[in-house]
Order: C-alpha cells, then structure tokens, then sequence
C-alpha cells in the first residue's frame, strides 16, 4: 500500500494535480480489474463489469469539478501524455469488440 500511495508524484505546485493524478490511477486499477474480468465474461462478471463502468463515470464527475483554469495551472507539465495512449484502456476497447 506505501507503493500506491507513494506513486503520485506531483510536476508543480498546482492543487487541483494530485486530484487529477490519483482519479487517472485509479482508473488504471480499475482498467486492471476490467481486463481480468472481461478474461472471463461469466452473468456475475457481467454485472461486476457494468458497475465498474459506473464507477469510472463517476471519476469524471470529480475531474469536472476543476476549472479549465486549474487545468491549465499544470497541464503543460504533463507533457504530451493523454488518457488515450493508456495501455490498458487501449487493452479494455480491445475486448470488447
């Protein structure tokens, strides 16, 4: 768990970044527990599946709550990362076609 919770470590002294950081790692847990579960689409997996989309909904409900202005307070020391050269997300789209 100190590894988890070690991991996010913050490019500037924007506040709105460590919430940012951790709402992107956790959708990469959760990105894990996708890809096991779709591994083996069972009816209970099924309904665990759908609940953990719900559950990444709710992360950009978070993320809405900062400001295009906040954003902007850090956005330029992420570099040219984007959520979609995610692997495991890449990983997650593959399965389900």
């Amino acid at each position: 768990m100190d590894n988890v919770l070690s991991s996010q470590n913050l490019l500037t002294q924007a506040h709105s970044e460590l919430m940012f950081i951790v709402a992107h790692q956790s959708s990469e847990l959760w990105f894990k527990v996708l890809i096991h579960e779709l591994s083996l689409p069972t009816d209970i997996n099924l309904k665990r599946i759908v609940k953990i989309f719900e559950h990444l909904n709710t992360l950009w409900d978070i993320i809405a709550t900062m400001t295009p202005a906040d954003y902007d307070t850090f956005r330029g020391s992420l570099g040219s990362a984007s959520g979609k050269q995610s692997a495991q997300y890449i990983e997650v789209e593959r399965l389900l076609k």
